[in-house]
């Protein structure tokens, strides 16, 4: 296990903490808002995008709909790193995948040849991931935990020498690309290790070759631009194969020559031993040097003295355009790279025998055949996806806190109108309530009276003279600038959830609950800047939305008891209605009389909310057990003591002091 690289993700997801459990309820928080989080995402898109759960891997896209599954929440701090691996994969192929959706253009369609289709996604996929961070600076550090998880697991690993030559060319131009046009510094060595296997396996020159065609990659400006550079580098694949193929037939050629050389050097010796009885010795010696001479092979390759070591490149016989060079171009070019290092001329094969020659011929047309294309590197979402179906299935084979089940697009569609589900019917007398709005909103605006008090001062600079003191100037006293310091400004959203189970029922609790809905409501509504929503749990009912007064739907506040806690589910309705929301501060209070069905998921929602910066307070109804959720809690048992607990928890809260 790479615990450099652990460390690392652990640090760019869920920052320094000091223990595992610390580091659990972290990871928990995160994996828990991952569905709030894509949805956030999307809404920035201006596209309509729709979020679904699904069982089985998830987190793939076909361009309008991104399919999520459900997380599990480990309650061992022993399932920690395994969790967090977990939570940077999912949360990283969402940012993936919503990079796809904005940047990518899927009416292209994928490439139909084998090889091109390959490595457009290799290409795409880096291409798209740099423009998805320049529209969302935060997504790098999620891409690069995404990244980093993929190696630590193995999902990106060294190539193996005996890897077929797909899997060689895709690993080293995903690993370069990632190193140094993602600036992704985790891949560098698995760079350096597939250069190495990439030269034993094409040549230096075929990997100089390539490396000519990768600055291009800085200028790809969309997916029409990386499909064309993805069939660049399979074109030069071809023109590689021809230049090969054309070295062949020389050297056959030459070989043949060089036969034919032969067998007319041996035909000349036979006739010259037939007339060595009526020569002379000095006159035999000379016949035998010429036929020598003649017999010596006329190597191509073989600088001759009178061309002044002009080698083939050099002659101009390549032909064809800058943009597009044609295979002679291509090897010529090499030669210039791979000649002067090891004394060989422009030939960039002269370095190669027959076998080697072979071999890299036969390499090159397998990729070419799209031959062990399932072992190409690259496309890795089909790899992620099973690897946190398999991480999945190990943690929940062990204790758990409960599961993450946010639907998005059923509380977005709880959201949307009063026509949602809405259990009422309750008869309750809530003429109580109305004698406590008075009171508290009473105290409430004393209060922000007693602080917005404005103070008016004289400064040295500013932007508005006080008449009354340019008297000053002619003493020698510059403060003479009049400057009005503000005490309180409120703008603030506040969402009260309300817990309508079963035990509500008990004691007649749901009946003060109404009350203090309500009470609570009308109250906060009274005050300048704030806005509030009301809304209840079980079953995503929509109490009262942002904009809707409460003193006019009073009907509404007859809820009725029914079914179980899923806290969960209520904090994480709070949470998308409460994001979508311009003020900038967030406030959610939660109503309740006691245990969630799920504690866990119910704390990691409240901690997803509270790391986006939504405030949450919880009142307990006749029961104090909401200080094992909240922080900022207090009980209520009864109306009547409503105004003192909510000025308490809200005193410095809905306030904030502002310098003019």
């Amino acid at each position: 296990m790479n615990t450099s690289l652990l460390s690392q993700l652990q640090g760019l997801l869920l920052g320094n903490t000091a223990s595992e459990l610390n580091l659990l309820r972290k990871a928990k928080a995160l994996a828990v808002a991952i569905p709030l989080i894509a949805q956030s995402l999307v809404d920035t898109l201006g596209k309509k995008i729709r979020l679904r759960r699904q069982t089985g891997p998830g987190g793939c896209t076909d361009g309008k709909t991104i399919w999520l599954m459900d997380t599990p929440l480990p309650s061992n701090a022993k399932d920690t790193e395994r969790f967090v691996l977990y939570v940077a994969l999912k949360l990283g192929l969402v940012h993936h995948e919503v990079g796809h959706v904005n940047e990518s253009d899927f009416s292209l369609g994928r490439l139909a040849d084998p090889l091109e289709r390959h490595l457009e996604g290799i290409v795409e996929d880096v291409r798209q991931e740099n423009a998805h961070i320049q529209r969302f600076k935060a997504a790098r550090k999620y891409l690069d935990a995404l990244s980093i998880a993929s190696i630590h697991l193995g999902l990106n690993s060294p190539v193996g020498a005996d890897e077929p030559p797909i899997a060689v060319f895709t690993a080293y131009l995903l690993f370069r690309l990632r190193a140094e046009y993602r600036n992704e510094p985790h891949f560098q060595p698995l760079a350096d290790q597939a250069e190495l296997v990439m030269k034993d396996k094409f040549t230096r020159g075929v990997l100089v070759r390539l490396e000519a065609l990768l600055p291009k990659f800085e200028r790809l400006q969309s997916t029409a631009d990386a499909q064309a550079m993805a069939k660049e580098i399979a074109s030069f694949i071809r023109d590689e194969i021809q230049a090969v193929q054309q070295e062949q037939q020389q050297r056959q050629q030459q070989q043949q020559q060089q036969q034919q050389q032969q067998a007319a050097s041996q035909g000349q010796g036979q006739g010259s031993a037939s007339d060595d009885d009526t020569s002379d010795g000095e006159s035999s010696d000379d016949t035998e040097a010429q036929a020598q001479a003649d017999a010596q092979p006329q190597d191509s390759n073989e600088p001759d003295a009178s061309q002044d070591n002009i080698g083939p490149g050099e002659q101009g016989q390549g032909s064809g355009t800058a943009d597009n060079p044609s295979a002679s171009d291509a090897q010529s070019g090499a030669g210039e790279e791979t000649g002067g290092a090891n004394g060989t001329g422009n030939n960039p094969f002269s370095d190669l025998d027959d076998a080697q020659l072979q071999q890299l011929a036969q390499a090159l047309q397998d990729m070419l055949d799209g031959k062990d294309a399932d072992q190409a590197k690259g496309d890795l979402d089909e790899a992620i996806r099973n690897q946190l179906d398999q991480l999945t299935s190990d943690l929940a084979s062990k204790p758990l806190d409960g599961w993450s089940q946010v639907d998005i697009e059923s509380i977005d569609a709880a959201n949307l109108s009063f026509s949602g589900e809405l259990y009422t019917g309750g008869d309750y007398d809530l003429n109580k309530a109305v004698s406590v709005v008075s009171r508290l909103r009473c105290r409430l605006k004393r209060e922000m009276q007693a602080m917005s008090i404005t103070k008016t001062d004289r400064g040295r600079h500013g932007g508005r003279i006080d008449v009354r003191m340019v008297y000053r100037a002619a003493l020698g006293d510059p403060r003479i600038f009049r400057k009005v310091s503000e005490g309180i400004t409120v703008d603030t959203s506040v969402l009260l959830l309300c817990d309508v189970s079963g035990s509500m029922h008990e004691h007649n609790k749901i009946a003060l609950a109404n009350q203090a809905l309500y009470a609570t409501a009308c109250a906060l509504q009274a005050m300048p800047g704030v806005e509030v929503a009301v809304a209840a749990f079980p079953g995503r009912q929509l109490v009262l939305p942002f904009g809707a007064r409460a003193n006019r739907e009073q009907a509404r506040f007859s809820l009725v008891s029914t079914g179980s806690t899923p806290m969960h589910e209520g904090v994480a309705m709070a949470h998308r209605m409460l994001s979508t929301r311009r003020k900038p501060r967030k406030l959610l209070m939660v109503l309740t009389d006691g245990e969630a069905d799920c504690m866990g998921s119910a704390q990691a929602s409240l901690d997803a909310a509270e790391h986006a910066g939504i405030e949450t307070y919880g009142i307990g109804i006749m029961t104090d057990y909401v200080q094992h959720l909240f922080n900022n809690w207090a009980v209520v048992m009864d109306v009547e003591q409503l105004p003192e607990v909510m000025l308490t928890m809200l005193k410095g809260r809905l306030t904030q002091r502002r310098a003019a």
